[in-house]
Formats: structure tokens, sequence, C-alpha cells
């Protein structure tokens, strides 16, 4: 039902490696190592089983790897399972060859390509790290554009290869959003509304992007319905009345202004600038600037 849930790509090859050790002689074995006839074989699968948390220890696991593909070059599964190891060393070049390999091999396998696509992706957000602590905030800036552009092409794909998976659909809307590519957000979150499970955040950021593009009453009537059903003050009713209350700012309804930062305030004074907001319009000075932020 979902190709490319990785978490489930691993179960299924655990399953099949608990198939393997009944088919050995499950029911007659005194302890697990006699379910196993090859001990070699055993010791193996004890080995690539345990967690690895040394540089020694992914070295050892990645060579018993390469050996094992040295004798099954078809295998997908080896194949997966050194670029993991790679992963974790930080390999990123063998770790990258490996998952294209095993693309290769079956390119109908949506769930690789995937898997390829995240490489790429942790590849990019490791390396945006290294920078933030390095103290290299400019070119940590550049990266993290670069990662933002990666993201939204990654999600185009998936959403191409399952049209249906409004979850997709609802991440590509948000990057989408975050990028002012305001009408192709617009488009997924269309999609996402129908859903119950995505209709209110849809609402929102429906709100948000009809109100970037100036579309006031539009951004309002979304706004609106995402705060039915909503019970407290919570976060997210607060975002949903603070960007109300910002909408009605720019458009010169004070007192509408007013009554959405107001019931934020009497809730929560912190609420990002709505203390400094409602001073403003309280006392006429308001400058009528907007400050949505995606």
């Amino acid at each position: 039902m979902n190709p490319h849930d990785q978490e489930a790509v691993k179960a299924r090859k655990n399953l099949a490696a608990e198939a393997s050790l009944k088919e050995t002689g499950f029911e007659t074995a005194k302890s697990s190592r006699d379910l196993v006839r090859d001990k070699d074989a055993a010791g193996k699968l004890e080995q690539e089983g345990r967690m690895y948390k040394t540089e020694s220890d992914l070295q050892s696991q990645r060579k018993s790897i390469e050996e094992r593909i040295a004798k099954e070059p078809g295998n997908v599964d080896l194949l997966q399972d050194l670029a993991e190891v790679c992963e974790k060393m930080k390999d990123w070049d063998a770790a990258e060859e490996a998952l294209k390999k095993a693309c290769g091999l079956k390119p109908e396998d949506t769930a690789l390509k995937f898997a390829l696509g995240d490489l790429k992706l942790t590849r990019l957000e490791d390396r945006q790290l290294e920078l933030v602590r390095a103290g290299k905030k400019q070119e940590a800036a550049l990266v993290d554009g670069e990662l933002m552009k990666a993201r939204t092409e990654e999600f185009r794909r998936r959403v191409k290869a399952y049209p249906t998976d409004l979850n997709l659909r609802f991440k590509l809307g948000d990057l989408l959003l975050k990028q002012g590519e305001t009408d192709g957000a617009i488009a997924e979150f269309q999609q996402t509304v129908r859903d119950p499970k995505f209709r209110s955040e849809s609402q929102l950021r429906l709100g948000k992007a009809f109100a970037s593009k100036g579309q006031h009453d539009l951004a309002l009537r979304q706004l609106a319905q995402a705060l039915e059903g909503q019970a407290g003050m919570t976060e997210r009713v607060k975002e949903i009345r603070y960007a109300m209350g910002d909408i009605h700012d720019r458009m010169g309804n004070a007192a509408k202004a007013r009554q959405e930062f107001g019931q934020i305030y009497e809730a929560d004074i912190g609420y990002r600038d709505v203390g400094d907001r409602l001073a403003k319009l309280e006392s006429g000075k308001d400058e009528g600037t907007l400050s949505l932020e995606n």
C-alpha cells in the first residue's frame, strides 16, 4: 500500500530472515544457533544484526556485505544494506553508487528511487549542519536554499508517482508555499483539503497563500473554515487568528484586527508580536504591514 515506506522494507527483510531460520529446524532446535546449519553464516547474521557504534564495527560490516555482493552482484537487498552502512559512515558517494546499482537492477522499484532521493537530501542536511557548527552562516544559508529546492523536486517526483497520496501532496504544498510558489501550493492544498486529516491545516495554508496574493476575502473565508471545530486557544488557533488579524489590519479593518489579536493576547501575552500589534491598533498608529509567515 505504501511502497516507499522504508521501515516496511526493513521489516520485510527481517521477516524473510526469520522464515529462513525456521526452515532450518526451528521445531527441534535447542538453541538459536541450532537454527542455522552453517555456523559461519550464523555468525555473520548475528554480526549484521548488531547495533554498530564504532567506525571499526561499520568497516567490518561493510567488508562482510561487500564480500557477499561479490558472490551475488544482483542481490538488491545486499546493495541496500551496503548503502545503509556507507550512509552511517558518511561515505556518501559509495552509498549513492550502491543505490544506483540497485535501481538499475530493479528500475520499476519506486521505493529504491525514493531511498536514493532520501540519501541525497540527507547528504545535503549533513553538509548544512557541518557548516552551521563551523560558524559558516553564509555558506550554510546557500546550502539551505539548495536543500529546499532538492526537497521540492524530490516531492514533485513522488507526487507524480503517487498522485492520490495526499500526504505527499501536503508536503509538496508546504515546500512550494515556503518558496513563494503560491499558485502551485494552492493547487496542492486544494487537493488535500478534501481529506479530514489535512483539512484544517490545508485551509490555514490556503488562507496564507491567498493573503500573499492580496486575495483577502478568499483568505479570510479559508481561515474561518479552518477555525471550525477547533476548541480552546491552541497553537493552531492562535496561528489562524493571528493570520486573520493580520489580514484585517491590511484591509484597514482595525476593529476586527483588534478583536482577533485581543483574543490571542488574552490567552498568551507572549505570542509572537501580538502585544505590539494590539498596542499599535489601540493607539491608532498601526502601519498595516503584512507579517504572515510560511
